[in-house]
């Protein structure tokens, strides 16, 4: 696995466990969690989830509380006290309607709490299982079918009424733990690019089934062959480029005696382009700077950034702070016409940006421009930190 690759799984499960952290406030969250063996991250203990969602009654209870007590009843502390309860709140559960006004209930659409429920009702005597078992059944059936598009609910709804998950490999992975009968589908290199992917944009409930996945992975680390860094990992290393800043050296004044305070500064597109070497060099031993291309007439373009294994080009733009953002976006549309010719060896543009003048509402419209434009698969725009001035 190679440097880069760890770099992104350190990354992503950093965000997860904030992600689990800061959702732990849902009882229905933090008993998954705990389901899933989480015990890194901060989460009430068990028999503290089990108490909350026995507490809720009457109107303030929901089927969020059932199946957060079935997750409990995993725990051999829980299961002999609250086991009744369990019943009890199922029972209630299961003689609510699930359509309100023609429409699905939310129950329905959520297979985190179904799961629970699934869970919970094993752990009753079978005396008490049947009808429930029954019940639960149908109602599976029904949110696989209601969500059998949607990208990862459906592919759980779809695990849990199934066992077999389709192209939604890492949900699999994240339930292996539990739910080992189910087949991955796909190979753990492509479960880890997915995870990765997913990681900054999962809501909690998400969150904690991809960090189960990321943790199943990591137990498997030498059987995963991860070659070089993808695209989508070089835009998203390029992305955290803005990171650096924090450590950037900027001193308003000397650290020793009559010497000139030190400032790196970035006042042009080769100091730029030099920074992002730098900190892609180390991650993708194949870039190359500054190469020509094939000529188009009299015209030899230069390339700042090459991978030809990947067979992209990243394009250095300076901002200066007297440009219009139209002038960056016809040098770029003039840029990939010479670059992208049907015989060169590049197929696939990044461009990358300093906003000399950290025109932040700018940004959405000049990506948007910019991705337009064919051939062109990311764009990242950074900003000239506050500090750096003089």
């Amino acid at each position: 696995m190679n440097e880069a690759s760890l770099l992104f799984i350190a990354d992503a499960q950093r965000t997860l466990e904030a992600t689990v952290t800061s959702g732990a406030s849902d009882v229905l969250t933090a008993a998954f969690a705990r389901w899933l063996d989480l015990s890194d991250v901060a989460l009430p203990a068990v028999v503290d989830i089990a108490a909350q969602a026995v507490r809720n009654k009457g109107a303030a209870r929901t089927y969020r509380d059932v199946a957060a007590l079935g997750y409990c009843l995993s725990d051999p502390a829980v299961a002999p006290k609250l086991g009744a309860n369990f019943h009890a709140m199922a029972d209630w559960l299961m003689g609510r309607p699930l359509e309100m006004g023609g429409d699905p209930v939310p129950m329905l659409s959520d297979p985190v709490a179904l799961l629970g429920m699934t869970f919970g009702v094993k752990q009753l005597p079978a005396t008490n299982r049947s009808k429930l078992e029954s019940w639960l059944a149908a109602v599976r059936a029904q949110s696989a079918a209601l969500l059998q598009q949607a990208g990862w609910t459906g592919g759980l709804a779809h695990a849990i009424a199934t066992h077999s998950v389709g192209e939604e490999g890492w949900v699999a992975a994240g339930l292996a733990s539990r739910l080992p009968v189910i087949d991955t589908g796909i190979d753990l290199a492509a479960i880890l690019r997915e995870v990765i992917a997913r990681a900054p944009v999962a809501e909690p409930a998400e969150a904690v089934l991809l960090l189960a996945a990321l943790r199943w992975l990591k137990d498997r680390a030498l059987t995963i062959n991860v070659n070089a860094a993808s695209i989508t990992d070089t835009v998203r290393v390029l992305e955290r480029v803005g990171s650096i800043f924090s450590r950037w050296v900027w001193e308003q004044k000397a650290r020793r005696g009559s010497a000139e305070p030190v400032r790196w500064r970035i006042e042009n597109e080769y100091h730029f382009q030099s920074l992002l070497f730098t900190v892609l060099k180390p991650l993708l031993p194949s870039l190359e700077e500054e190469q020509f291309l094939a000529s188009t007439g009299q015209v030899q373009p230069r390339a700042d950034l090459c991978l030809l294994s990947l067979s992209l080009l990243i394009e250095v733009k300076f901002w200066y702070r007297a440009n219009a953002a139209s002038r960056l976006i016809e040098e770029v549309a003039a840029d990939v016409t010479l670059y992208l010719k049907s015989n060169a060896p590049y197929r696939e543009l990044i461009v990358v940006i300093w906003d000399d003048g950290a025109r932040t509402e700018e940004h959405d419209e000049l990506k948007r421009g910019l991705g337009g434009l064919q051939g062109i698969c990311g764009v990242v725009v950074i900003n000239r930190p506050s500090r750096m001035v003089d």
